[in-house]
C-alpha cells in the first residue's frame, strides 16, 4: 500500500508542478490530467481510511463475541 501512496503522490505532484501544463494540448489538457491524478490520490486515501475503519469494527466485534472489552 505504501508503494501505491508514493506512486500516486509523485504522479499527482509531477502533473501539478511538472510539464503537463506546457504540453501540446495546452492548459486544459494539463489541468485535466492534474485533476485525474489528485482524484486517484483521494480515492486511495479514502480506500485506506475505509479499510482501517472496517478493520477496527471487525476487531471490536471479535472481542465482543469473545467476551472481552476493546
Amino acid at each position: 500500500m505504501l508503494f501505491l501512496w508514493t506512486a500516486t503522490g509523485f504522479f499527482a505532484l509531477f502533473l501539478t508542478f511538472g510539464i503537463s501544463m506546457e504540453y501540446q494540448g495546452g492548459r486544459i489538457f494539463g489541468l485535466t490530467w492534474t485533476l485525474v491524478a489528485w482524484v486517484l490520490q483521494g480515492l486511495l486515501i479514502w480506500f485506506d481510511f475505509n479499510r482501517a475503519t472496517k478493520r477496527e469494527a471487525e476487531h471490536a466485534a471479535m472481542l465482543n463475541e469473545a467476551g472481552d472489552q476493546p
